[in-house]
């Protein structure tokens, strides 16, 4: 096994080569101190007298030039000298501080640090001045846009652009770009280079609408296909631009179409034109016909030339409302007969033979107005009237009797008949299947009904009477309640309610309660605000004087109270 010396006698072993180590790091770390001394005590600088030595004569003498350069430099910046001054100066110094790393590469990284801002300082001059060389041409371009130098205006948009775009690309810093400026000028040499396309796409289908319309359709085909070639052209050149338009385009193939689909279109509506002839002469069956014809057009058109402007669906469903509306017109007609005779009879209080014809009148309107559901006869107030009289048919006969019994001509209106009392809640109930009051009694006033829900009760009753029943007027419940009856149903005796229709003692004219109990809805004057309507009487709510007085007033229409209540008049038809 060999020996293998002990640490301690490695130590002892090396003491012999600690003296020449020691002078050798001492030696190496003055010459790092002179170097640092020389190049990098006080960071990059100028090539001094005391570094000259250590360089060639031809370097020395670069040196020297560069020193002076700079010192020139330094002065016109100082004395804030134009850019025509300084960018001269600094293209010498770069040129100079160049030429002299070239012959002495020892002088490092300092030097190069030094050349490096100079050039970015003469790249931030030419970036400032092609700005504003760019900045004065978009000027120019405005003013010559404005007056009406289009080319002018366009060549000087490119070289702003361009300008820019040198601005941007010499910018040794980030805060002397301006990407949107150059965006927004390179947008605008585009819309103006697309312009005369544009204006020629205009022309051209101005000149295709026109041709059209004067019925010369080759004239108008080419007009058209010519505006599309130079649509496309513009969409391909300019397709980030404001100027491409596909919808421009498509519109365009739409009028080309239009213009193939024409003699199919002049047959559609020849045919259309028969079928409305025959509809007005009241030739039902050859008026339906023309119109199935016409339908088989269009759907041909819809898709031979889906992209033509008569290529529509709506059309044929125009067609077929007019084909049922031809087809129907005999049936209503029927229809509106039998209802004036229904109101005839219902009139002359005929209820037994009104009733056979409002039977007939609901089998034909079954038929009518299912066979034929998009006619533009069809009328909703006549089908709701039959329907109306159909639930009722039974009924007509007590419905009239209840009211003839209970009404009175007004004094000084024969022809009309105002009910004796306030309509009774029975009543209203067997006309309109419902009762709003909230004091409930069959023989008490209906109550809490608005001024719309007393209209069309009294639109329901005119049906069933066959002529008009409404809402009386001022007028005429004034001259019903020319003398106020002895006892009334006021604030003091009515206990805080409605009291049964009628209780109260007639007046001298037959009727009761128009002082008192509820106050009653008129007929609003014709002038009269939509929202508003009249309320005459007094209620049971109000002092014995104050409803003697016979107040009316006017409240909103949609009033609903359980002091508010209605009568009706019946007008009479003339002799």
């Amino acid at each position: 096994m060999s020996y293998r010396p002990t640490w301690r006698e490695r130590l002892e072993d090396a003491k012999r080569y600690r003296g020449p180590a020691i002078a050798a790091a001492i030696v190496l770390l003055t010459a790092g101190w002179a170097l640092w001394w020389q190049y990098g005590r006080s960071g990059p600088g100028p090539v001094t007298a005391g570094s000259a030595r250590q360089i060639g004569p031809a370097a020395q003498a670069k040196a020297g030039e560069v020193a002076r350069l700079e010192d020139e430099y330094r002065q016109a910046l100082a004395a804030q000298a134009g850019e025509d001054r300084v960018e001269p100066l600094l293209g010498k110094l770069i040129a100079a501080q160049q030429e002299l790393l070239r012959l002495e590469p020892r002088l490092g990284a300092g030097e190069a640090v030094r050349l490096g801002q100079w050039e970015a300082a003469r790249s931030a001059l030419r970036s400032r001045a092609a700005a504003k060389k760019s900045a004065d041409l978009e000027a120019e371009a405005k003013a010559a846009e404005a007056r009406g130098e289009s080319a002018a205006a366009a060549a000087k948009l490119r070289d702003a652009l361009q300008w820019q775009r040198e601005a941007n690309s010499q910018a040794p810093t980030s805060d002397l770009k301006n990407m949107n400026r150059e965006i927004r000028l390179a947008a605008a040499v585009a819309l103006t280079s697309a312009e005369p396309l544009r204006a020629a796409v205009a022309a051209a289908m101005a000149d295709g609408a026109a041709a059209a319309a004067a019925g010369r359709q080759g004239e108008a085909t080419l007009a058209f296909r010519k505006a599309r070639m130079l649509q496309a052209e513009i969409n391909q050149k300019h397709s980030g631009g404001r100027s491409a338009d596909t919808a421009l385009l498509e519109r365009i193939d739409g009028e080309l179409e239009t213009l193939r689909a024409a003699d199919l279109v002049q047959e559609m509506k020849a045919k259309e034109a028969a079928a409305d002839a025959d509809a007005a002469a009241g030739r039902a069956e050859p008026a339906a016909a023309a119109y199935t014809q016409a339908m088989e057009l269009q759907r041909k058109l819809n898709s031979a030339y889906p992209r033509s402007r008569y290529a529509t669906p709506d059309r044929i469903e125009l067609l077929l409302v007019k084909r049922e509306t031809a087809l129907s017109a005999a049936g209503w007609t029927a229809l509106a007969a039998l209802e004036r005779e229904i109101a005839l009879r219902l009139q002359l209080r005929q209820p037994a033979p009104a009733a056979e014809r409002i039977a007939e009148a609901m089998e034909l309107l079954r038929k009518t107005a299912g066979a034929y559901p998009r006619s533009t006869l069809a009328d909703p107030r006549l089908q709701k009237r039959l329907e109306f009289l159909a639930v009722r048919r039974g009924d007509l006969a007590a419905l009239q009797g209840f009211v003839y019994a209970r009404v009175a001509p007004i004094p000084g209106f024969p022809q009309r008949l105002m009910l004796k009392t306030e309509v009774p809640q029975e009543f209203f109930l067997r006309v309109m299947n419902s009762n709003p009051s909230r004091h409930e009694g069959r023989r008490l006033p209906v109550d809490s009904v608005g001024w719309a829900e007393a209209q069309e009760f009294c639109e329901r009753l005119g049906w069933a009477l066959g002529t008009k029943v409404r809402l009386p007027r001022e007028l005429e419940f004034k001259a019903a309640a020319a003398v106020a009856p002895a006892s009334v149903w006021t604030q003091a005796n009515a206990d805080n309610r409605s009291q049964e229709a009628g209780a109260a003692p007639a007046n001298a004219a037959g009727f009761h309660d128009l002082h008192g109990n509820l106050a009653e809805w008129l007929e609003p004057a014709p002038d009269a605000p939509q929202v508003s309507a009249p309320l005459g009487g007094g209620s049971f709510l109000e002092p014995e004087a104050k409803v003697r007085e016979l107040p009316v007033v006017t409240v909103n229409r949609r009033e609903r109270a359980r002091h508010i209540g209605f009568r009706f008049v019946v007008e009479l038809p003339g002799p």
